[in-house]
């Protein structure tokens, strides 16, 4: 087992944490969620959760009948890598309750819902999928408040001046994340992490105001 503790000293501000606060930066025009699915390379976050990972990338299923999203969250931490499922329940409008899915079949991942909002989305030229994908969540600790932004393409590799557009377009929604906290992804020799090849367990510890990641193979 792999441990590393994760510390804060994000600034975080009082924006309410609800799913009705991140609609309020959700996208306004039609959203059409089966067109995420397949796979995703992250290009840039801003993510408490993804302190010390790389080659971030997901694959995405959506459920018509249900109108769920779900994906396989894959990194490096390191030399590890690990997958993790990501759940998302609609809420509203672009809109979603994100949960993970415990490793190894404990209980408990599905009782943290974050409000999450989809803040931008953009069609390819054929209309047929989205090539850009923007996310914002927001976690509630007690009076505190930690804000996540997440940057996906199709492509493994994205020009900077097309980052720099989606990155600006996406804060520009009043996402309270300061754009220097963005963390740029570099897929450069990590491969296609399709399966899973290990396992999460992120929790967060009051006695040293602290989250402790722990990895299980």
């Amino acid at each position: 087992m792999i441990s590393a503790k994760i510390l804060f000293s994000l600034p975080l501000t009082a924006l309410a944490c609800s799913f009705e606060g991140v609609a309020e930066s959700a996208i306004k025009s039609e959203f059409k969620p089966e067109l995420l699915q397949g796979f995703w390379y992250e290009q840039s976050y801003s993510d408490f959760a993804q302190i010390g990972s790389t080659c971030q990338t997901m694959e995405v299923a959506f459920n018509e009948s249900t109108q769920t999203i779900s994906s396989n969250f894959s990194v490096m931490y390191r030399s590890t890598p690990f997958t993790i499922v990501e759940n998302y329940a609609p809420q509203g409008p672009a809109v979603y309750r994100k949960s993970v899915k415990a490793p190894h079949g404990m209980p408990g991942g599905s009782l943290v819902g974050l409000p999450t909002a989809v803040i931008g989305a953009e069609l390819s030229a054929t209309g047929s999928e989205y090539q850009s994908l923007s996310l914002y969540s927001c976690f509630k600790i007690g009076p505190m408040v930690l804000h996540a932004i997440e940057i996906f393409s199709r492509s493994s590799t994205l020009d900077e001046a097309t980052l720099e557009q989606i990155i600006d377009s996406a804060l520009a929604r009043g996402i309270p994340i300061p754009k220097s906290k963005l963390i740029r992804v570099n897929h450069a020799g990590c491969g296609r992490l399709a399966r899973p090849m290990g396992s999460a367990l992120i929790h967060y510890n009051a006695r040293r105001s602290s989250w402790d990641f722990s990895f299980i193979h």
